[in-house]
């Protein structure tokens, strides 16, 4: 019975659609953990990085030259902290490949599309909410139904 509820679990749990790319994740783990002290684009231009005299991670790392700046960023230097406790050797590797994107005089990553450029135009829009809303009222609502294990007579 138990395997039974195991199996069930496992076919019903939910996957990750996607696996973000590294240059994306670097980009989350840098704002949550970088920004504070080098900028939000790595330029080192804010008045916390001015203080600490943080450097300007823009244009630092090239691609596929990361062994140093991952053993900087695991096991600190200076002020800086280290991070080996925070984040594995392959996050802080995603960081780098974020940075070694990154243009090194305005700090804007190519890579990452401006939000004007995906979203709709506004006719687009106003006619996919008139199909959505046509929609609504005619599809049924679909629901999952989970198998139930047979009970056991003794």
């Amino acid at each position: 019975m138990t395997l039974l509820m195991l199996l069930s679990t496992w076919l019903y749990a939910e996957v990750p659609k996607t696996i973000p790319l590294p240059h994306i994740r670097g980009k989350e783990l840098y704002d949550d953990l970088c920004f504070q002290c080098h900028g939000t684009a790595g330029l080192a231009n804010t008045p916390l990085a001015q203080a600490t005299k943080s450097p300007k991670l823009t244009g630092m790392y090239s691609d596929g030259e990361y062994s140093d700046g991952i053993k900087l960023v695991q096991e600190g230097k200076g002020i800086m902290p280290a991070y080996e406790m925070v984040i594995d050797k392959h996050d802080t590797k995603r960081i780098l490949i974020y940075l070694s994107g990154l243009d090194s005089e305005t700090g804007m990553d190519p890579r990452i599309k401006d939000e004007s450029d995906t979203k709709p135009s506004t006719t687009e829009t106003t006619k996919k909410d008139q199909q959505d809303k046509s929609k609504e009222g005619s599809s049924p609502k679909k629901s999952i139904v989970l198998p139930v294990p047979p009970s056991s007579s003794k």
